[in-house]
């Protein structure tokens, strides 16, 4: 076994990783436990379930270490997937499955420094690995929260669709379903284009209802622009903005967000929604009310 761990070395180099793998996982997965229980659903974990398919992963791990880079190995696909079914029944989120991960890599990699005592570049792997951590854990969390908003809010439309009466019912359910969906939305309303003009067909919030039925021309106020422009517009400041109709509450409503509703190739309507305490709409709020514009032009235009 000596000559084996040896010829596993290169010549006056560290033992290879993958061999250490093979002759210390039961050591790397005792470390592993020890700082993966800092998580708040591993804590509760008895050791079997805590542990379920590391073992098989570290061993993956060294198949594909040995066997190259360029040659696949057929338990680094079975081993994770199952791992991850069942860290999703037993309560994990996304970021907690990349977290204990992230934790047997800084595991595997701070115990291999010591076996061969080669601290000095292992630390600025650790050091980098962890930033690298922590930006797609950050990611992680906001791609899911956003999605799940989004599937929500997708959902109350779909419903509102199907639950409403007439063109004017469903306006009125979409913004409805808008403003419960994007708790920071306070006011919207629906600019629909008739003939050269665009007038409010629907209104929900105190800033915005006063302005139902009011008729304004392209470029007269943000909606406005909105259709001039097939952009989204931005108001931080609606006190101050000369876009914005008089026909809103400005006291009522700090910032706005106008979306264009393009079928056909034309824009055949604008939703804005505004906030009053927020100087702006967050970037995972504006995903949302594009999402739903996009998804309320595809109603109309079928």
């Amino acid at each position: 076994m000596a000559d084996e761990a040896q010829l596993d070395r290169s010549p006056g180099g560290p033992l290879r990783l993958g061999t250490f793998l093979r002759s210390s996982g039961e050591r790397i997965l005792r470390a592993w436990s020890d700082r993966v229980r800092a998580l708040p659903v591993p804590q509760a974990l008895p050791d079997g379930l805590l542990r379920d398919h590391l073992p098989r992963i570290l061993d993956a791990l060294a198949c594909a270490l040995e066997q190259g880079e360029d040659v696949g190995c057929d338990k680094t696909h079975r081993a994770p997937d199952i791992h991850a079914l069942v860290r999703l029944e037993v309560g994990f989120d996304l970021r907690e499955v990349v977290a204990e991960y992230a934790v047997l890599r800084r595991c595997i990699l701070e115990l291999w420094a010591e076996e061969t005592g080669d601290l000095a570049p292992i630390r600025d792997i650790l050091v980098f690995d962890r930033a690298i951590d922590e930006a797609v854990g950050v990611a992680i969390a906001k791609y899911t929260a956003a999605r799940e908003r989004t599937l929500r809010a997708l959902d109350a439309i779909s419903n509102a669709a199907l639950s409403s009466q007439g063109i004017q019912n469903f306006l009125q359910s979409f913004l409805v379903a808008l403003r419960e969906t994007s708790p920071i939305v306070d006011s919207a309303a629906i600019y629909v284009a008739e003939g050269e003009d665009l007038v409010v067909r629907a209104a929900v919030g105190p800033a915005l209802e006063a302005s139902l039925g009011t008729r304004v021309s392209p470029g007269e106020c943000l909606a406005g622009h909105a259709v001039l422009t097939a952009v989204p517009i931005d108001s931080v400041d609606t006190r101050v903005d000369p876009r914005v109709s008089a026909a809103i509450d400005k006291e009522k409503l700090r910032s706005a967000y106008a979306v264009p509703l393009e079928i056909g190739g034309r824009v055949a309507a604008v939703i804005v929604v505004g906030a009053a305490t927020a100087r702006a709409l967050s970037d995972e709020d504006r995903l949302i009310v594009r999402t739903l514009a996009a998804r309320q032009a595809a109603v109309r235009a079928s």
